[in-house]
Parts: C-alpha cells; sequence; structure tokens
C-alpha cells in the first residue's frame, strides 16, 4: 500500500474504522509506520468481534464488507509484528448513536469487567524513537 506522503511527516495517524476493510493490514501498517516520525503515534479503531457479527446476523442489508474483524490482542500482534510499541487497547461505545452519560457508563462497566457490553475497539501505538 503506497500512502502519498513522505517519509516522517507526520506525528499521529489516526484510522477510524478503516483497518478491518484493508486487504493487507501489515502493508498498511508499514504504511502508516513510514509515514509516521520517530515517538509518532497511531490510533485505530474498529468494531468490537461479538457486535459486529450479531450485527450482521439479524440486519440482513448490514452489508459492509470486513476482510478481517479483529479482537485487540490481533490488534496488538499486527502492531508488535509492524515494529510499533503497543501502549493501549480498549472497548468502547455503548450505543452507535449515543446515550446520556455514556463516558460515566463506560467507566463504571470498566471497573467491573464488563466491557464486552460495548460495541467498539481503539487501539494505540507508537513508532520507536
Amino acid at each position: 500500500m503506497d500512502l502519498p506522503f513522505h517519509d516522517r511527516q507526520f506525528d499521529l495517524i489516526t484510522a477510524t474504522a478503516v483497518i478491518e476493510h484493508v486487504e493487507s493490514i501489515p502493508r498498511f501498517l508499514s504504511a502508516l509506520h513510514r509515514v509516521l516520525k520517530p515517538g509518532g503515534l497511531v490510533a485505530v479503531t474498529t468494531p468490537d468481534l461479538f457486535w459486529d457479527s450479531l450485527a450482521g446476523r439479524l440486519l440482513p442489508h448490514f452489508d459492509e464488507v470486513h476482510v478481517e474483524t479483529l479482537t485487540l490482542r490481533r490488534l496488538e500482534c499486527y502492531f508488535t509484528e509492524a515494529n510499533f510499541d503497543f501502549h493501549y487497547g480498549t472497548k468502547f461505545m455503548l450505543s452507535p448513536i449515543g446515550v446520556p452519560f455514556e463516558g460515566t457508563i463506560e467507566r463504571v462497566l470498566r471497573r467491573f469487567g464488563l466491557t464486552f457490553t460495548m460495541l467498539n475497539q481503539v487501539a494505540l501505538a507508537a513508532k520507536p524513537l
């Protein structure tokens, strides 16, 4: 995957609901690694495997094509294999339309180990210095 940017150009890259659509995650991360400055951060979000699968079964019109639906553990492996320092991964978002006090509710759910109720995942990794 070729990105039309110079090497070591960015301090931060975000990819929201993108990584599950790319043909080759290793090539995608390699491209991000190339354009990221040393010490720069990459933040990606992707749907939770369970909820994504459930939506596909319950909603026949749900036609999103995901090349690979990822777990946080798999994301960590991909980042590590691509020579990133994996810093953080967690689940988030209770509703695609938002709910009152969502942030507070998420903190409570995390405290009690109930993150399986959340729809999405976020991962943060850095390019080593």
